[in-house]
């Protein structure tokens, strides 16, 4: 049985996170489509990592990270293979 865990994302999650967004299938299916650098990211990160208005969680799959969900209104998912799920 395959066990989905939803957590709290925090800095050591910036890489994972920047590689899924910038996977070919996430990014045809994402509002800017475009790649950004690492740098960019970093500091985007860091800035909604501290605002307590954007909530950031790791989708994991028997502990391997496969997936995010991202809050603020509404929820956005973004999983690998540019499959996306809005959950109000």
């Amino acid at each position: 049985m395959q066990k989905l865990t939803l957590t709290r994302a925090t800095e050591e999650d910036c890489r994972f996170l920047y590689d899924l967004r910038n996977e070919e299938d996430v990014r045809k299916n994402s509002f800017q489509t475009e790649t950004f650098s690492y740098e960019s990211h970093v500091a985007w990160y860091k800035e909604k990592l501290g605002d307590k208005q954007t909530q950031i969680y790791v989708l994991k799959q028997d502990g391997e990270n496969i997936g995010q969900a991202r809050g603020w209104r509404n929820f956005l998912c973004a999983l690998p293979k540019g499959k996306r799920i809005w959950i109000c």
